[in-house]
């Protein structure tokens, strides 16, 4: 018989009044662990259950990780693995206590296709290629010799040097969806959104240096080559700020059943 009232346990909230507290996934697993549980382990059980972390926002702490705790205890109990809570396909959830509330369906991991694989793969390399262009002007106003400039191979050896992981990293993401690919995805994206915002606000300060009266052709000229001597660094700097900005939400917002 269940004890306690709702919010007094939350093994019980879960158990015996059906409440969601860790999610669909990790809530039926801890009901199906309770089932078979032998007397002498439901302490130890109840004590992991009731001593999980929760975020400030009132979130679970890290579900993946609860998820894979309540795994290796139920694998010694010589049960089979479960679905991941990282999932979006749903199942009927299974092992349920008799005469406990209806649990919620159940999540089996996010699959990706080939086809998925394929969209990735172009999707990354064309984020990657203006990132590696980027990289380029930045190695050039910064690591190579005047010489080097006009040379296609120097400059296509680093855009690839660059666009090369983007695109395996959109091919690895497409295939099989996880936290950190989807993270670095959009942090990449936030990298290229912020260079170019920061860039372009670069050029713009050119044009008004360009454009005031009063300032030598020479005076005039030499400013106007250090704003765009500087185009590059102002992207680097604003396309990491905005990179890495956007890949941080990104991976926060990564919770049990993929992002939100």
């Amino acid at each position: 018989m269940p004890n306690g009232r709702p919010g007094d346990s939350r093994h019980h909230d879960i158990v015996h009044h059906g409440l969601e507290v860790y999610g669909p996934s990790c809530d039926a697993l801890i009901r199906e662990i309770t089932a078979r549980l032998p007397r002498h382990r439901l302490g130890e059980f109840q004590n992991l259950v009731e001593s999980w972390p929760f975020e400030a926002d009132g979130r679970p702490h890290d579900l993946d990780a609860l998820f894979h705790r309540l795994i290796a205890f139920r694998e010694s109990l010589g049960s089979a693995p479960a679905p991941s809570p990282s999932a979006r396909a749903s199942v009927p959830a299974t092992g349920r206590p008799a005469g406990t509330a209806p649990v919620a369906p159940a999540a089996v991991p996010r699959r990706g296709s080939p086809l998925g694989g394929l969209v990735g793969l172009v999707l990354g390399g064309a984020i990657g290629l203006p990132i590696g262009f980027l990289a380029y002007l930045v190695a050039r106003e910064a690591l190579l010799s005047t010489r080097l400039w006009s040379s296609d191979a120097v400059m296509w050896a680093v855009v690839l040097a660059v666009a090369a992981p983007a695109a395996l990293a959109g091919l690895k993401q497409g295939a099989a969806p996880s936290r950190m690919g989807h993270a670095l995805l959009i942090g990449m994206l936030g990298f290229l959104l912020g260079g170019m915002l920061a860039g372009t606000g670069a050029g713009l300060l050119a044009m008004l240096l360009g454009s005031t009266d009063g300032m030598g052709d020479r005076a005039m000229g030499q400013a106007i080559g250090v704003v765009f001597g500087l185009m590059p660094l102002a992207a680097l700097v604003g396309g990491a700020a905005l990179g890495l900005r956007m890949g941080r939400r990104a991976w926060r917002n990564w919770r049990g059943d993929g992002p939100r």
